[in-house]
């Protein structure tokens, strides 16, 4: 069983830039927006260890395959939105559920790589209405259904 970690910000949190800290040779990084990494990146390389896309099946491909000690999702919140925007002329609940699924199979199969591994995944956060932090979805319809903070064992 993976370790499987939830990292929360606001955007401009400094969420992207932390990755700084990690040694490209032992992580993957899945950028989910099609943009330069916020620091300094002669480690990175798109294709070597970088991967770019908010594909929800191709995201979960890649987790499948990687090969590295550390796989980051950056940024996950994108995903659901983008998944959102794709069906925005849709009408009734589907879309709606596909995007429960979709945040569903990411988060259980973060925790269920192999033992070495380490997922981390990036995405913005939300303050409810008692002060509460909590990972922004694409709204209640998703929210009433699926906790995504129950997954982790560890939030940041």
């Amino acid at each position: 069983m993976s370790i499987a970690t939830l990292v929360l910000g606001e955007s401009g949190s400094g969420k992207s830039t932390s990755l700084r800290n990690l040694d490209p040779e032992k992580t993957g990084i899945i950028q989910c927006i099609n943009k330069p990494l916020p620091f300094k990146s002669s480690g990175w390389k798109v294709e070597l260890n970088v991967a770019r896309t908010n594909d929800p099946v191709k995201i979960l491909d890649i987790l499948r395959a990687h090969n590295k000690d550390i796989i980051v999702i950056d940024d996950f919140q994108s995903v659901l939105v983008d998944e959102f925007m794709r069906r925005a002329t849709q009408r009734g609940y589907d879309k709606f559920t596909n995007i429960r699924k979709i945040a569903w199979d990411t988060f259980n199969l973060a925790g269920a790589l192999a033992e070495h591994s380490r997922v981390y995944i990036l995405t913005h956060s939300h303050t409810d209405d008692n002060g509460g932090i909590h990972v922004k979805t694409v709204g209640k319809m998703v929210d009433q259904v699926i906790t995504p903070e129950g997954y982790f064992t560890r939030l940041c």
